[in-house]
């Protein structure tokens, strides 16, 4: 039995829970505050993607219609900048425009939080502010040049799906996920905010392409396949420093799948590409700190985050010390209290997990967190639709791996989709997670549902195919 038609029983359970889990708080949410407009805002976007591929095979009629959904996105996008206005940025978006401004004003990568301290100079990852800083030092510091940012990130990513599904036989499932990628609505509304949300989408899904089109190689250029492992690797730490572990994880995970010495031979001739790409902010930091910073300091913050309630009160001269000194203070005693209150730590685990899952409110919450906030009638109209198409997401992958549970056919993405989960699993459970930390699964999720949608095999190339596939 191939690894994916053996985890498949599992992800389909996993996924039809997290489908109806979804349906159900999307339910909750609308009878406790009816709101006809979000209704038929949900009805209608809910129905273009599906009838978009479902109405005419014909290629003309399709490609006019995915013009339509796509136009409609965009329009969606350049509507969502009303919600922000003259408002102030909060949170995660403050920080990465704050430390892209600092950048271009020469000062380095250096921000101010009133919860984890000032003068923070290796807190947050280092790629995504480079990135918006070369992006508005060419195109302006503006919602227009970042709408653009993420713009141009996600038809990156579209690319990256359509390539996945070619490369898996199912042309057509890989552009159906595109399209509901891009039509997405919670990545739709958020396209005037920085975020690295939708870089971290597009690494995981080029990870994903990595891993094909090593397999499908047969052993060929290794040290080429290492070269971009191990540049993906570095990129991915550098824009979320918890996926340094992350392909570590799937690596582990997909044993079953690509034999033990296989992977090992791969990852070791990564590493030095990992080392090379990772080399500038490593010297930066120990030309800064005096000692070696690996990835950013927020773990120990974050590792005290994920006790909830229960967590420690830092003291406030905690925040004086320099900032490797601070995250290793913080971490020893957010251990402590781990210690202390296990199962309050597992229950907040867990409660995190099901939010995080379960939820698509993270980009109205970067909206609650502006000032001023997003106002509740413009919450309330954007909320059923968001929750709506996840659990239908969520829904189309459950029945994508149920098909091959049912009818011995073979999807390679469904066991990638095992690894990933695990990997997310095993690394966040220590740190904060919301729904933003799965974004790096959510593009396979969205690909098993254009297989689905598509009512065709779910991967028309077997594992065995795939190895004998000549094609770089």
């Amino acid at each position: 039995m191939t690894f994916d038609r053996l985890t498949a029983p599992a992800m389909t359970m996993i996924f039809a829970f997290l489908s109806a889990g979804a349906l159900l708080a999307a339910v909750v949410g609308l009878s406790k505050d009816p709101n006809a407009a979000a209704l038929l805002i949900t009805i209608g976007y809910a129905a273009l993607v599906p009838v978009t591929f479902a109405a005419s095979r014909d290629q003309l009629r399709r490609g006019i219609w995915i013009c339509l959904v796509a136009a409609i996105a965009i329009a969606i996008r350049i509507g969502s900048l009303d919600l922000i206005g003259t408002a102030q940025l909060g949170a995660d978006p403050m920080n990465y425009s704050n430390l892209a401004r600092a950048i271009l004003d020469s000062r380095g990568m250096v921000t101010d939080d009133f919860r984890y301290g000032q003068d923070l100079r290796a807190y947050f990852p280092p790629l995504y502010p480079l990135i918006l800083a070369g992006w508005w030092g060419v195109f302006g510091d503006s919602v227009w040049a970042t709408l653009l940012l993420n713009l141009a990130t996600a038809l990156c990513t579209c690319w990256a799906l359509t390539s996945i599904g070619a490369r898996l036989g199912d042309v057509d499932a890989g552009s159906a996920a595109a399209l509901i990628f891009f039509a997405y609505p919670a990545f739709a509304i958020t396209a005037g905010v920085p975020n690295k949300e939708m870089q971290t989408m597009l690494l995981g899904a080029l990870f994903v392409r990595a891993i094909l089109v090593w397999e499908g190689d047969g052993g060929r250029q290794p040290w080429r396949h290492a070269a971009i492992f191990g540049s993906l690797w570095a990129l991915m730490a550098l824009t979320q420093a918890a996926l340094a572990l992350m392909p570590l994880v799937v690596g582990a995970v997909l044993i079953p799948r690509y034999g033990f010495r296989r992977l090992l031979g791969l990852g070791l001739r990564a590493v030095p590409f990992f080392v090379l790409v990772m080399s500038p902010w490593w010297i930066r930091n120990w030309l800064i700190f005096g000692q070696f910073v690996p990835f950013t300091t927020a773990a120990g913050f974050m590792l005290n985050v994920m006790l909830g309630d229960a967590k420690v009160a830092f003291p406030d001269d905690i925040f004086t010390m320099p900032e490797p000194d601070r995250s290793g203070r913080m971490a020893g005693l957010a251990i402590a209290r781990i210690a202390e209150v296990p199962l309050d730590w597992v229950k907040n685990i867990i409660t995190a997990f099901a939010s995080g899952f379960g939820y698509e409110e993270g980009s109205i919450s970067g909206y609650r967190h502006m000032t001023p906030p997003i106002a509740a009638h413009d919450r309330n109209m954007l909320t059923p639709p968001l929750q709506f198409a996840w659990a239908a997401i969520l829904g189309g992958a459950a029945l994508a791996c149920r098909r091959v549970c049912t009818q011995g056919r073979t999807d390679p993405i469904i066991g990638i989709s095992f690894a990933l989960l695990a990997s997310i699993c095993l690394i966040n459970m220590w740190f904060e997670f919301g729904e933003r930390h799965r974004y790096q699964l959510t593009p396979l999720i969205m690909l098993l549902a254009g297989t689905w949608l598509m009512r065709g095999q779910p991967s028309k190339l077997s594992a065995t195919n795939l190895s004998s596939s000549r094609t770089p």
